[in-house]
């Protein structure tokens, strides 16, 4: 049996969050959407083609992604408020209406927005026994699931970065 290539950043994930309080998660939920909107906020939409996900990507394909991932983790670490553990199966990944590319930028706003205040929200208090079923990571607890969230909305805010240099 292969190892599990997802073992060490879930481990990473775990180990993070350990140290963290919800107000040191808040914290970086704000810098991650400020840091989004200065590496996001003048692309044109000329500079970043929308097309189907199974090439190259634009920077409209990260930006199309982190708006649906923000969401569904949104949604999840919301309903942690609610007690509610979430599996969330297989995630969406990026919307499926394809939307234009001032539509989804519009979107990924929205969805940052929303993530920071949940973040605030959690911070409030989450049941011990709530847990949030990443497909690959398995299960985490709500602060586990922010810190990765927080790692794979940088990440890509990373390649975008990257593609404008």
């Amino acid at each position: 049996m292969a190892d599990d290539p997802f073992a060490p950043l879930k481990t990473w994930v775990q180990e993070q969050a350990s140290m963290l309080s919800w107000q040191d998660l808040l914290t970086q939920a704000q810098e991650m959407r400020s840091h989004w909107q200065a590496t996001t906020g003048d692309i044109l939409e000329a500079d970043a083609p929308s097309g189907a996900q199974d090439g190259d990507w634009s920077p409209w394909h990260l930006i199309n992604h982190a708006g649906a991932w923000l969401e569904n983790a949104t949604n999840a670490l919301d309903r942690s408020t609610q007690d509610q553990s979430t599996d969330l199966g297989s995630d969406q990944a990026f919307y499926q209406d394809s939307p234009s590319f001032d539509e989804a930028s519009q979107r990924v706003g929205t969805q940052l927005d929303r993530f920071v205040a949940q973040v605030e929200a959690c911070a409030s208090g989450v049941g011990v026994d709530v847990i949030v079923t990443h497909r690959r990571l398995g299960e985490l607890n709500p602060r586990e699931y922010a810190v990765f969230t927080m790692w794979h909305v940088n990440d890509h805010e990373k390649q975008i970065r990257e593609m404008r240099s």
